[in-house]
């Protein structure tokens, strides 16, 4: 039989650098479409979603997943940045707050550097968001872990500077 070769992306030498390669490539579209071109909104309807959604692939050792993450951000920031549209903001808001539940660590570390970058991106187009991040940041602000304080600290301190008030009496 005449089988074409199938592409083993459970190998990390190949999935690794394969998932990278793609979400430089988004970002880059994201960057550079600026008259909306590629991105129009039933492209961002179907990757939003595939793109929060890989802070949960922990395929890889951690070199791997800061780089994938950092990737991510840059998705997030550039599709943001030329898509202002308040329902793309509200969707990823809510993925990524989803994301911030989950029972993975890292996985929550990494859902609330993607809230800060999409809360600094989007300044005060971000306003109308907070109330529904507030029960989930309250959620986070409970873990023990030091690093989600970190970064929720940093996450809290920009919010209080966006509202021009403090938090905590929201928490």
């Amino acid at each position: 039989t005449n089988q074409e070769p199938q592409l083993k992306i459970d190998d990390p030498k190949i999935g690794e650098p394969l998932v990278q390669a793609i979400l430089s490539t988004l970002s880059k579209c994201f960057l550079y479409d600026l008259n909306g071109t590629f991105v129009n909104n039933d492209c961002i309807a179907l990757i939003f979603k595939p793109i929060v959604n890989q802070i949960s692939n922990l395929f890889g050792n951690d070199d791997d997943y800061q780089k994938r993450l950092e990737l991510i951000l840059q998705c997030i920031q550039y599709l943001i940045q030329n898509n202002r549209d308040e329902t793309l903001i509200k969707d990823f808001n809510y993925q990524i707050l989803l994301k911030s539940q989950d029972s993975n660590e890292k996985v929550k570390i990494s859902a609330i550097k993607l809230l800060h970058r999409l809360v600094l991106t989007c300044d005060e187009d971000y306003l109308p968001f907070i109330p529904e991040a507030m029960p989930f940041i309250a959620d986070l602000s409970e873990d023990d872990s030091e690093q989600i304080e970190l970064q929720l600290k940093q996450l809290i301190m920009d919010i209080e500077q966006l509202i021009g008030e403090p938090i905590n009496k929201y928490l």
